[in-house]
Parts: structure tokens; C-alpha cells; sequence
């Protein structure tokens, strides 16, 4: 398999000549680590967001978080989803940030 891997096969799986067609001149590998970070903590954001709403009572719980977070996790299908959505984000930024690095 590693012989397959060492073909030149870039140029037919992926056209990078047309890619580079339709990315702007302007595109900054920083402002693109920026706005990764970003999208990745936003799920977190909306989690937190909502976390008050479906505890009313409790709000925030400061002193076993963790419970409550897993608590809510069973409880509610949109805390779960965002949660998941976090999570995957916070897994694939650093190849991400690595990648955008590597084009500086």
C-alpha cells in the first residue's frame, strides 16, 4: 500500500489547480486558524447558552459541574448534539491549525 501512497496521484484525486482558482488571493492561513477556533468553541458557547434553560432552578451548577453536564447530556437531545459537535471540533483542530501552518 505504501508504493500506491508514493505515486503521483495528487494532481487526479484532488485538481488543485482548480482549487486554487476559486480560493481569493487574499486568504490568510492566520485569519483561517482564527475562525477554526472559533467554530470550534462555538458549540460550547451555545451549550452553556442553553444549559439555564433547561435547569431554571439550578442555573449553573459551580460546585459538581460535571454531574450536571452529564445529567443534561442524558436529559436533552439539542445539549447532547452541541456537546458531540464540541467535541469532534476540539478532535480535528489540531490537524487543522498543523495544516494551516504548514501553508505559512
Amino acid at each position: 500500500m505504501a508504493f500506491f501512497a508514493s505515486l503521483p496521484t495528487g494532481k487526479y484525486l484532488i485538481p488543485t489547480e482548480q482549487l486554487l482558482e476559486y480560493t481569493p488571493a487574499w486568504f490568510s492561513p492566520l485569519a483561517a486558524i482564527t475562525h477554526g477556533v472559533t467554530t470550534a468553541y462555538w458549540p460550547a458557547n451555545a451549550r452553556m447558552l442553553l444549559q439555564p434553560s433547561l435547569e431554571p432552578k439550578v442555573g449553573f451548577d459551580n460546585v459538581t459541574p460535571r454531574l450536571q453536564i452529564n445529567r443534561l447530556l442524558q436529559e436533552s437531545d439539542t445539549f447532547q448534539r452541541l456537546n458531540a459537535a464540541h467535541l469532534n471540533q476540539l478532535e480535528s483542530l489540531p490537524i487543522f491549525i498543523a495544516a494551516m501552518v504548514r501553508v505559512l
